[in-house]
């Protein structure tokens, strides 16, 4: 998961890697194990996303939006999918923005510099979102 200011990811055990930048309570690189009460919470809202039906990119009207991505990997597929501004996007996804945006504020991190390597998709952040659209 991306967005304009900390980068995540979670594994299918639940390791919870993040990375914090500007903008950010937490400024860094983190780490932690998902408590089994959120971990479910997160598949039970992927569960909810028809995954093949997701547009790779959803575009709001306005300007000065944040841009969130997601890529969420299957046993035998890869989805991706990115919104600048909340307006187009199926609501399944909106709500699974905002937990991931807020879960670092609900679990317990361990500042872990060597989490870089254990990033699986460490491109992701960088080729797959498209800039916000310019606007007059």
């Amino acid at each position: 998961m991306i967005f304009q200011s900390r980068y995540l990811e979670i594994d299918n055990t639940s390791n919870f890697y993040l990375i914090g930048a500007k903008y950010n309570k937490k400024i860094g690189f983190y780490s932690s194990k998902l408590p089994p009460n959120i971990f479910n919470r997160v598949v039970s809202e992927l569960n909810c996303i028809q995954l093949d039906s997701l547009n790779q990119y959803y575009e709001a009207s306005w300007t000065d939006d944040q841009t969130c991505g997601v890529l969420i990997q299957t046993t035998d597929t890869i989805y991706k999918s990115s919104a600048y501004g909340f307006d187009e996007e199926p609501v399944e996804l909106r709500i699974l923005f905002h937990t991931l945006m807020e879960l670092y504020k609900d679990v317990e991190l361990k500042e872990d510099s060597l989490i870089e390597d254990k990033f699986l998709f460490q491109n992701f952040p960088y080729e797959n979102i498209p800039p916000p659209p310019n606007r007059k």
